[in-house]
């Protein structure tokens, strides 16, 4: 494995992350398409910054785009960030902020994720990734996210550490009848996508869910097997 420290010390700040569509033509590799992304820092901050219209075209099969996101990294900070109408054309991601696998000691505050296809804040640590704990996402705003493969404003998978989540609002609007595909599982302003999630703690936090039954829930019934 790389080294987590390959880069330290890493500044990005009042960048705009427009329109990066990501390949259709890599359906068998890697995510195409994201905004900002940072992996294998030790210290990084990501700031005042703004990512929309990415990842729409990003058919791949081993995972997608985010809008603005780190993986296997220590000590990062994003905060004062928009992300915000950031998509894929697989099954995969397409949302605004990430904490991927491998990311330790790193804190997402003060974002605001707006209409974007995946989640608004994903918590993901994929398999055979260093471990993911010590991870604080507070003082954010979701709306409108998880439009699309049954995301959430807040969405976790994997076996997460000590991680927590407080202080933040998430509005879940209805589904949008007017674009046919969207939502194709009911959205939740918290998901986690499996039951190897344990370690997770959620306080404080401001769940606004709206549409008719069956649009949106609070939680995944699933959450907690």
């Amino acid at each position: 494995q790389a080294n987590r420290s390959a880069h330290t010390n890493v500044l990005i700040s009042n960048v705009r992350a427009l329109d990066t569509t990501g390949r259709a033509n890599r359906p068998n590799q890697g995510n195409t398409g994201s905004g900002i992304v940072i992996g294998q820092v030790n210290g990084g901050v990501i700031q005042y910054s703004v990512a929309k219209n990415n990842g729409k075209e990003c058919a791949s099969t081993a995972g997608g785009p985010v809008g603005i996101w780190a993986w296997d990294s220590n000590n990062v900070k994003i905060q004062y960030n928009e992300s915000f109408n950031n998509g894929t054309a697989g099954h995969h991601d397409g949302g605004g902020f990430d904490l991927d696998g491998g990311v330790t000691n790193s804190v997402m505050q003060y974002n605001y994720s707006h209409e974007n296809e995946g989640a608004g804040f994903l918590l993901a640590q994929f398999a055979n990734a260093k471990p993911f704990t010590g991870n604080v996402i507070r003082y954010n705003v979701s709306q409108g996210d998880g439009r699309k493969n049954g995301y959430g404003g807040i969405h976790a998978f994997g076996p997460i550490q000590d991680t927590l989540v407080y202080n933040n609002t998430i509005y879940m609007p209805p589904a949008q009848q007017d674009q046919p595909g969207t939502r194709d599982e009911p959205s939740a302003a918290v998901r986690f996508r499996d039951g190897s999630t344990k370690d997770i703690s959620f306080y404080n936090n401001l769940f606004i869910v709206k549409g008719a039954q069956g649009d949106a829930t609070l939680f995944d019934p699933n959450m907690l097997q």
